[in-house]
């Protein structure tokens, strides 16, 4: 092999090597964070008024937010639970008929249609993983949906028109 060729090959050796390595480095930079969104999701609290509250005047729910596609699409499957007064908000960028399933899903769930002035406009209660893959959609279009344990929505009176309130709860 000429001293040309030998040159030539430790050259093109080099520069598959760097792109392995940057290209390593660009996945594992990607996988942190993605990482960083499951380790550390965003919060809303939610609260829900109403005059027909049976055991409070409102129900504060500590929401995780699901406001990209791939968490949307993620959303509560595959969990074991779901905290005692937490949830989960799905925000979408328009109101929609937005259809949800309980795909891979191991615990039964409230859920619960908003639309966009804050007014609840559909529920679904006691909604079982068992009924995969039936999908389950609101009567009018929403903007936020609501998933929280089955049973919130009978113990504490929570009825269509009822209003609710976000605020920031990254912090509690």
């Amino acid at each position: 092999m000429s001293i040309k060729s030998t040159s030539i090959a430790v050259l093109l050796l080099a520069l598959s090597l760097l792109g392995f390595i940057l290209g390593d480095a660009m996945k594992k930079q990607s996988l942190t964070q993605r990482d960083g969104e499951i380790m550390e999701p965003s919060f809303v609290e939610v609260t829900i008024h109403g005059k027909e509250r049976r055991i409070a005047e409102e129900v504060k729910v500590r929401a995780e937010v699901a406001d990209t596609n791939e968490k949307r699409r993620q959303g509560l499957s595959g969990r074991e639970t779901l905290p005692k007064g937490g949830g989960m908000l799905f925000i979408f960028e328009n109101p929609c008929l937005c259809g949800f399933w309980m795909k891979e899903m191991r615990f039964p769930l409230d859920i619960i249609w908003i639309d966009e002035e804050f007014r609840i406009v559909h529920i679904a209660e006691g909604v079982s993983p068992a009924t995969f893959p039936e999908t389950f959609l609101p009567d009018r279009a929403a903007k936020y949906v609501l998933e929280v344990s089955a049973g919130t929505v009978k113990d504490f009176g929570i009825t269509p028109g009822t209003l609710v309130e976000f605020s920031d709860a990254s912090s509690r």
